[in-house]
């Protein structure tokens, strides 16, 4: 003999049925979809633990509580990331508004003006640097500096100093430095040197000397 369920038995199936549908819905309502800065801070750990970051790095970047707390955490290795091919131009016009990354010196493309600030500068850009000001520039970026300012350039990029400014060049940049400058030039740059200025130079780098200044020739101290 079959036995058919009865209104009752009917009943209770249909209650727990019902009850799976909301406690599933309630499961759904807990996980929200993933906001801007979560998949932001989860796609760049990826590229930076591929890359094998250290931890500390890894850990600024997932305690990033905004938009500009990771792009700032950026800005902590950025020479690392330029280098590793994680952080470039593409990525930060790619993922960042140009207000985002104006709010933290990050510029990868127009002509901008600093006046005792720190810019990270990528692409074709152009920075005119004054009053100490602290310059990391990469990828063809042009960049003029006054008044005791610091440029670290790299990449082929162009960088004009005047009035005891300090370069580092890497990376086939050109260098033309004025008015008591320092300079540190590597990896095959190139260098104009006036007015008592001081170059440093190694890995082949070319420098052209005028007006008192001093090379001094340091592939024999590596």
């Amino acid at each position: 003999l079959h036995s058919f369920p009865t209104r009752r038995s009917s009943d209770l199936w249909q209650k727990k049925t019902d009850r799976y549908r909301v406690d599933v819905m309630k499961e759904t309502e807990r996980k929200p979809e993933e906001t801007r800065l979560e998949r932001l801070k989860r796609e760049l750990e990826k590229k930076a633990r591929a890359k094998d970051a250290c931890q500390y790095g890894l850990d600024c970047i997932s305690r990033a509580k905004s938009i500009n707390d990771l792009l700032l955490a950026t800005t902590r290795y950025f020479e690392w990331g330029v280098r590793n091919n994680i952080l470039t131009a593409e990525y930060y016009e790619k993922n960042y508004t140009q207000e985002e990354l104006r709010a933290v010196n990050i510029f990868t493309r127009e002509e901008h003006m600093l006046n005792s600030e720190v810019a990270y500068v990528l692409g074709d850009t152009i920075v005119h640097a004054y009053d100490n000001s602290a310059v990391h520039a990469y990828g063809n970026s042009k960049v003029t500096a006054y008044d005791n300012s610091a440029v670290h350039a790299y990449g082929n990029s162009i960088v004009i100093v005047h009035d005891k400014s300090a370069v580092h060049a890497h990376d086939k940049s050109a260098v033309h430095a004025h008015g008591n400058s320092i300079v540190y030039v590597h990896d095959n740059s190139i260098v104009y040197a006036y007015d008592n200025s001081i170059v440093y130079a190694y890995d082949n780098s070319a420098v052209h000397a005028y007006g008192n200044s001093k090379i001094m020739d340091c592939r024999t101290m590596i």
